[in-house]
């Protein structure tokens, strides 16, 4: 609220000081100026609209900006807001721009900003950075004017913020700079500013930067201008003297006019609209009208600081005034001897003056007599000094010099004025009232007429509506017993068709059907939901029903689809006997859609649909391709995205990519971020290119501490290749869901786990250490590390307060489809947040499994340090004995950290059937508790008919999905059919799988189909995540399979859409590339330390062969070289058609490392950039 006050506003103890009493109003003042806080106020600004801007620092490096509205009745404030550290005093200043309404343009440190105000808040419209930290900061036509510290020139921008001109300032020293400026028309009214003292106040010619005028105080000792205002309606300068002494200049003079004196400590002063507005350091803000300071007083007062005494003994003698008769003002100034002389001339002076007040020499309406007895002094320059306090009083004060017989007489004559207009007007009103009066009269009878014959009609012509409906109801009534005793026959008869149909139509068979009917992917997929309450059968009828694919009169359609599906029997047994049994003429009135089952025409629109797709998606990949570049131009590398991924592989893969993504990472750097995890890798931290993952880690390792389970308050997150080390720091981004405080500290601790085997898929023997000297960086919702080195990252976020938070998540169940009724079930429980956006994500990835009835809603409490409350218990049990039995249980604990700070969390339970092989029901119970409370309790029904699919249903399930995934899948068979059981042994030792599930590979007549299913199902491999597998097949040493999931990660990661698209479509084209690359092979030098792990050794000896031609007979020239003995020795070896090597001339791009494989009886050679590399037991 705002608040008028009385201020008398004077320094006590010093002679000089000018007291003035004026009535003030004051703004509220923020709550951060409180005592010693260290906050100052450093800029003020008006606007025409009433609004005043304040903006100030801290001397820990922040700032402020503060926005008031003022109006007659209060003052307010609006907006306020601080900003982060810029420097160690940003000097934060602020100033209105009249180019644009509500723009306000703000100079902190070595910035210039714009703001704009939008419903009463700032908004950061743009910014500049500048040489150096400005200072002060003006704005007039459309340009912004501004003071560098440590310059003596004013840079000048335009609204773009492009730097027009400049100007040098004159007279201004090394030591120099503007502190403080205003402009009015061609004059730049500026303040210097001299090692953080206020120097001079200066007039320059805006254009030439010349000085005009320089404002000196002659009533202060030791004057220091701090502070500059104009007001260009009344042609007058107004500048601050040390903080608290306001003296007013004309435009182009130094002659003082009038002097008063504000407060105590005054840094800022503006004048705007016939009001001068103060802020002083402690953030006091005040709003002054100029009349009420330019007053009587003040004009009085000035004078007598700059009268001498032999000054005012002509004038006393000019009135004639005695000694005697002076009043004494001050009872003390007789005794006042131990004071200076000007403080004595000036209470004489004062003394004086109000003597020739109160004698009728002049009063505030007649102060001729004065300036006449000035004009009698001898010196024309002291005469033109002393007129200065009565000019400046008679242009700005508040009462203009004037006679009371000039008022009396405007008075009379604007009375006179006022009364004939008042009488004038007052005719116009009672003409114009008579005249309305008239019209409405006449206006009302001619409503009251046509209402009447309105109502007239509306009567007749209902009546004769009325006996037109009762004629054509008679007419019907004799017939509509009869239709409605067909209908409700035919009805029956119809929904014994559905459910007779329905019961013997499978998951498969409906889905075949809607593929059939051409029905859209949301059909298919709510065929796709079981429930024990409704079949797939009978969704798929009642869709088709709606659709007007059938109806009660006509199945025929329903007939030709089974005829083409081979469904004979559903045929003969139901539809043939219903539709014989319709009336045809019936069937003839209740015509169908018009629907084609045209197998071919049905065959050739999904066709087109697909090709279709892949055009979207190969123009979507190519334009991300072609153009890898951000908004602001920069060329982006290396980003692999969540929704990319998504976009390309995850849509059909049936798994989600919240838990793992990957890329190739060059020397150019490059992000990859997962949902709210996300890594930055900057340019040149690594030298070659590598293929970086990036793991989600949905459940707590057990290494890790139970002290630390307590207070991790983040998801583990793996960087893979573990123990790779970066040259420089890389930016880890891991979401928490601690609730961050602004008035609680925390501390956040992060830990890095490292893996004595780094092939070893598990996580029992992680040792977990404290990183030290690691920069973290707490956001609200997320936490930033720099990591060094590749491994597991985690973090704790500790606060010295109690953190605890309410998060919704929605519960999901999926289940796959069965081969046959004594296969086990495979259940997924997914968690994921409560919005729709992330639930519809969740059933789009799981798109090829069944869902089990709808999402349950759990409300989760997570608090630091809670014990059993940081785990959420999944118990699973069975009702009646069908899966699991009675007296058995699957209990999952899930950690709620975890849950609450990843976007999805998913878990996979296989169910074994029960002893009684007759149950064709699973009924299954499952209980979600937290701290031993039940949160949630769903029941998961379903027949296991209903769950019966097909291995041509399954592919026409993937059928539905985009073409992308089909890759995935041949991918996928390709490895299995490569793969031996020895090699598939190898395998499941490497991803950690159970001994059972490897006794299952081995046993399989198929172990390698085998060992890509149990993967696929346990999330081991996925679209998006098959560097797991491809750094497997390189520790197991199958490197030809292992540059086959090379060539799939690199088509399908988005890293070389350039060189993928590039494909040679002549023989010249691809006869080149493979000269070139042929080229590089055999030029390149060899190093042992560029071979990847695999074929290094630590053996002493090597055999080096260098390769040449490859002919029928090729000449080999060999060098032995021996470590503990410098001698070469050389050798020549014939390979010949029939020799036991085997050269495959094959070429595979890794990263920036080329190589060539050689397959041999004994064992596999590598070659690298044209070198081969033997073991020394190698016997020839």
């Amino acid at each position: 609220m705002s608040r008028a006050s009385s201020t008398k506003v004077s320094r006590p103890n010093e002679a000089d000081a000018v007291i003035t009493e004026v009535t003030a109003v004051t703004l509220p003042r923020h709550k951060r100026f409180l005592k010693g806080s260290g906050w100052e106020l450093n800029g003020l600004s008006l606007s025409a609209d009433g609004k005043i801007v304040v903006s100030g620092f801290h001397y820990n490096g922040k700032s402020f900006i503060d926005l008031y509205s003022t109006s007659k009745d209060k003052t307010k404030l609006i907006y306020s807001k601080e900003f982060d550290k810029y420097s160690n005093k940003p000097y934060q200043n602020v100033t209105f721009c009249d180019f644009k309404t509500g723009m306000i343009a703000a100079c902190v440190a070595d910035k210039l900003e714009l703001f704009e105000i939008v419903a009463s808040k700032l908004s950061r419209s743009s910014s500049r950075k500048l040489n150096g930290e400005s200072r002060s900061v003006a704005v007039t036509e459309g340009k912004i004017f501004l003071g560098i510290s440590g310059s003596n020139k004013i840079l000048v921008f335009n609204q773009n913020f492009d730097e027009s001109k400049s100007i040098n300032l004159e007279g201004i020293e090394e030591t120099e700079y503007p502190w403080d400026m205003a402009l009015v028309k061609d004059r730049l009214f500026v303040i210097t500013r001299v090692r953080g003292i206020g120097n001079r106040a200066l007039s320059y010619g805006r254009e030439s930067g010349s000085i005009l005028t320089e404002f000196q105080n002659t009533v202060r000792r030791n004057p220091s201008a701090q502070s500059i205002a104009v007001s260009e309606n009344s042609g007058l300068v107004v500048v601050l003297w040390n903080g608290d002494q306001i003296i007013s200049y004309p435009f182009s003079e130094n002659k003082p006019l009038l002097v008063f004196c504000l407060g105590y400590n005054v840094r800022r002063i503006r004048i705007s609209e016939g009001q001068l507005v103060s802020g002083s350091i402690a953030g006091d803000v005040q709003i002054f009208d100029l009349e009420q300071l330019f007053n009587f007083n003040a004009m009085k007062r000035t004078l007598a600081h700059i009268i001498s005494t032999e000054e005012c003994e002509e004038l006393q003698s000019y009135f004639g005034v005695a000694d005697e008769v002076m009043v004494v003002t001050d009872a003390r100034s007789e005794n006042d001897q131990g004071k200076d002389g000007v403080t004595k001339n000036v209470k004489r002076a004062e003394r004086l003056l109000t003597t020739f007040e109160q004698g009728g020499h002049f009063d505030p309406w007649n102060i001729t007599n004065l300036r006449n007895a000035l004009e009698t002094l001898g010196d024309s320059m002291r005469v033109s000094i002393l007129k200065g306090p009565i000019e400046g009083y008679s242009r700005h004060g508040k009462y203009h010099v004037t006679t009371i017989e000039n008022l009396e007489a405007e008075l009379k004559t604007k009375e006179k004025t006022w009364k004939f207009e008042k009488q004038q007007l007052n005719d116009t009103i009672t003409t114009l009232q008579k005249e309305y009066e008239e019209v409405l009269k006449t206006t009302q009878n001619e409503q009251r007429k046509m209402e009447i014959q309105y109502y007239e009609r509306v009567n007749s012509l209902e009546e004769k509506l009325r006996e037109s409906e009762h004629n054509r109801l008679m007419e019907k009534t004799a017939n509509l017993q009869t239709v409605k005793t067909f209908r409700t026959k035919q009805e029956a008869e119809f929904e014994k068709l559905i459910e007779g149909i329905a019961e013997h139509l499978t998951l498969g068979d409906a889905l075949k059907l809607a593929k059939l009917f051409m029905l859209p992917e949301s059909v298919r997929d709510f065929l796709c939901r079981v429930s024990l309450h409704e079949t797939p059968g009978i969704r798929l009828l009642k869709v088709i029903t709606q659709r007007s694919i059938i109806n009660m009169y006509d199945a025929t359609n329903l007939q030709k689809a089974f005829e083409i599906l081979g469904l004979d029997i559903i045929n003969n047994d139901f539809v043939v006997p219903y539709q014989n049994n319709v009336d045809v003429e019936q069937s003839r009135s209740h015509k169908l859609k018009e629907f084609s089952l045209d197998v071919s025409a049905s065959c050739d629109s999904e066709r087109e649909s697909k090709v279709k797709y892949q055009k979207d998606s190969t123009t979507e990949s190519s334009g991300e391709g072609a153009s890898p570049t951000d908004e602001s131009g920069n060329r982006t590398y290396g980003e692999v995205t969540a929704q990319s991924l998504y976009n390309r592989v995850s849509t059909s893969g049936g798994r989600h990519n919240s838990s793992h993504a990957e890329g190739i990472i060059g020397k150019e750097g490059g992000k990859i971020h997962l949902a709210d995890v996300s890594i930055i890798v900057p340019p040149d931290a690594i030298i070659e290119s590598q293929v970086i993952s990036l793991d989600v880690i949905v459940e707590a390792p057990q290494s890790l501490s139970t002290e630390v389970k307590k207070t991790i308050m983040t998801p583990v997150v793996k960087l893979e290749p573990l123990g790779l080390v970066f040259k420089k720091a890389l930016q880890l981004t891991i979401p928490h869901f601690t609730r961050v405080q602004v008035q609680e500290a925390y501390n956040v601790v992060s830990y890095s786990g490292e893996i004595s085997d780094q092939f070893s898929n598990t996580t029992n023997n992680i040792t977990w250490s404290e990183m030290n000297n690691v920069r973290t960086e707490l956001h609200e919702r997320s936490v930033t590390i720099d990591v060094q080195c590749l491994s597991y990252i985690c973090a704790s976020i500790v606060s010295h307060g109690t953190a605890a938070s309410l998060h919704i998540v929605r519960v999901v169940s999926f289940i796959d489809g069965m081969r046959n009724t004594n296969e086990d079930i495979i259940l997924t429980l997914c968690f994921c947040r409560d919005n729709d956006v992330e639930y519809n994500s969740l059933l789009l990835d799981y798109k090829t499994k069944l869902t089990l009835e709808q999402y349950s809603t759990l409300h989760l409490q997570s608090q630091t340090g809670s014990g059993d409350a940081d785990f959420l218990n999944v118990t699973f049990s069975s009702v009646k004995n069908t899966y699991l039995s009675d007296n058995e249980q699957v209990v999952t604990k899930f950690s709620v950290a975890h849950i609450c700070s990843a976007s999805r969390v998913a878990h996979q339970v296989r169910l074994t059937k029960g002893h009684d092989s007759g149950n064709d029901v699973i009924d299954l119970k499952l209980v979600i508790s937290q701290e031993n409370q039940t949160k949630a309790e769903c029941f998961l029904k379903a027949r296991v008919k209903d769950l019966l699919i097909s291995q041509e249903s399954e592919d026409l399930l993937l059928d539905f999905q985009p073409p992308i995934f089909k890759p995935y899948e041949g991918l996928k068979m390709t490895i299995a059919s490569m793969l031996e059981t020895l090699h598939c042994h190898k395998l499941a030792t490497y991803f950690g799988l159970s001994p059972a599930e490897t006794d299952m590979v081995q046993n399989d007549e198929y172990p390698g189909r085998m060992l890509m299913k149990i993967l696929d199902e346990r999330e081991k491999i996925m679209p998006q995540k098959m560097s797991y597998l491809f750094h497997g097949l390189k520790y197991c040493h199958l490197d030809k399979i292992a540059r086959i999931v090379l060539q799939y990660i690199e088509e399908h990661s988005g890293q070389t859409l350039d060189e993928k698209n590039h494909t040679p479509d002549t023989q010249t084209e691809k006869k080149a590339i493979d000269e070139r690359n042929s080229k590089d092979i055999s030029t390149q030098c060899s190093s042992h330390d560029l071979l990847p792990s695999p074929c290094r050794t630590n053996q002493a000896v090597q055999t080096v062969i260098t390769a040449t031609t490859i002919t029928d007979t090729t000449l080999v020239k060999t060098l032995t070289e021996d470590v503990s003995n410098k001698g070469d020795e050389v050798h020549k070896f014939d390979l010949k058609e029939n020799s036991i090597f085997q050269l495959q001339a094959d070429s595979q791009q890794y990263g920036l490392m080329r190589y060539v494989l050689l397959m041999s009886l004994d064992g596999l050679l590598q070659i690298n950039r044209g070198v081969l590399i033997l073991p020394t037991q190698f016997n020839f």
